[in-house]
């Protein structure tokens, strides 16, 4: 399911995935905030966070997911690629979409293309949680002022 940033706080379940991407490193990171918060809310989950860089074991990950977690009911998976995932990847992303129902991913990716956003591992993805794709604001200016205003400051002229 496609959604904006503005949506998050309006679904009424918790999805096995959540895909972020975007080009704006500001609204991607507060769209992950929103998805921090959501999930807080929802239930007690154990977040663990990778950043995935081209030579990731992901058999330390795979190892990780065989030991259930004493505290929380699900484990929270945060992935983080700086880079479009490679084939090997996308592989495990989808083969742990599948297999692992006690778990939450939070995949954030690069700014995607069309034909990326296309594509039939993403499409896979998707239809096991939420696609939220980041755009820059059309007015910064009023972004801007929204933005501070929820960090709790307000603008004054001089």
């Amino acid at each position: 399911m496609k959604i904006y940033p503005a949506q998050i706080g309006q679904l009424k379940q918790v999805f096995p995935v959540y895909i972020v991407t975007g080009q704006e490193w500001v609204l991607v990171a507060d769209t992950i905030k929103q998805i921090h918060h959501y999930l807080q809310r929802q239930n007690s989950l154990d977040r663990m966070t990778y950043v995935i860089e081209k030579d990731f074991q992901w058999t330390i990950l795979r190892n990780q997911l065989k030991h259930p977690d004493l505290f929380s009911e699900k484990k929270w998976i945060e992935l983080q690629f700086p880079d479009l995932p490679d084939e090997r990847s996308k592989s495990f992303l989808k083969e742990l979409s599948l297999n692992h129902t006690d778990t939450v991913l939070l995949i954030i990716l690069p700014k995607l293309d069309q034909k990326n956003l296309n594509a039939a591992w993403l499409n896979h993805l998707e239809k096991q949680g939420v696609l939220i794709t980041v755009y820059p604001p059309k007015s910064f200016q009023t972004w801007l002022q929204a933005f501070i205003q929820k960090q709790g400051f307000q603008l004054q002229p001089h």
